[in-house]
């Protein structure tokens, strides 16, 4: 018979929140275990044993295999909400958040580097690793940085970013993902228009820096030593930064007048 305290549970050795398929197959187990074919060779204190074991294995069964049964045992034992919120509660997923949505660089040079970062939060639940993806060639993550050690996020994301072309606009997205969640960021780098200066000059006067004589704006040579005045670093338009010749008085690639 069954005592008073016992647990049906642990008699059949399964878990309170077991299904009927477990409960069954558990009970199946321990019946070929105690059965007294199995036993009618050993001691009279272990057949008598096996069969009080037995006993207490059918009633457990009896009761647990019954829904209405377990339902009211449940409610004494006091299971029944925890295995009904197991059975109905989902988990709730992660949710990704980054701050701000886009980071904007303005009014870079070509090959001069700029730096900002981004900060990426978890509004929802718990989750298991952190994706970043790679971002363009003219973008580097130079590293992340949690917010406290403790933990992964809140994260802060550094950046760097290195334009070639004067007046272009990049643009990309990286995206962020904790475990299958997905959120994005968007980065825009933009550049300068291209100065419309072309021509250097290596002294600050109308002097020769190498023989002090006179020269005129337009020498490129001094006429008495051959020192350089003038470098020619190219022509080129200040709109489109397209190459041009210095004989031309209109860019054939945008129409703006040189």
């Amino acid at each position: 018979m069954l005592q008073q305290q016992e647990d049906l549970y642990q008699i059949l050795g399964v878990a309170p929140d077991a299904s009927a398929a477990t409960i069954k197959e558990a009970y199946l187990y321990k019946v070929q275990i105690l059965h007294p074919d199995r036993l009618q060779a050993g001691p009279a204190k272990v057949r008598i044993r096996a069969e009080e074991d037995l006993k207490r294995v059918n009633e457990a069964y009896g009761i647990l295999s019954n829904p209405e049964k377990r339902s009211e045992y449940d409610i004494r034992r006091g299971t029944s909400k925890a295995r009904q919120r197991k059975q109905t509660t989902k988990v709730k997923p992660p949710k990704p958040e980054v701050h701000p949505k886009e980071v904007i660089f303005r009014n870079a040079s070509p090959s001069q580097k700029m730096q900002d970062s981004f900060l990426v939060t978890n509004t929802g639940g718990p989750f298991k690793k952190v994706l970043i993806s790679a971002p363009p060639k003219w973008v580097k993550i130079l590293k992340t940085t949690p917010v406290k050690s403790v933990t992964k996020l809140p994260m802060y994301v550094l950046l760097e970013v290195q334009g070639s072309q004067w007046g272009k606009d990049y643009s990309s997205e990286i995206r962020i993902r904790l475990d299958d969640i997905e959120e994005r960021v968007k980065i825009t780098l933009q550049m300068k228009k291209a100065p419309s200066i072309s021509k250097v000059h290596t002294s600050d006067s109308l002097v020769c820096p190498r023989c002090n004589a006179h020269v005129s704006d337009e020498d490129r040579f001094c006429i008495s030593c051959g020192e350089t005045l003038f470098e020619i670093v190219g022509y080129y338009c200040s709109v489109c930064g397209k190459d041009v010749e210095d004989s031309w008085d209109v860019c054939p690639n945008c129409g703006e007048l040189l």
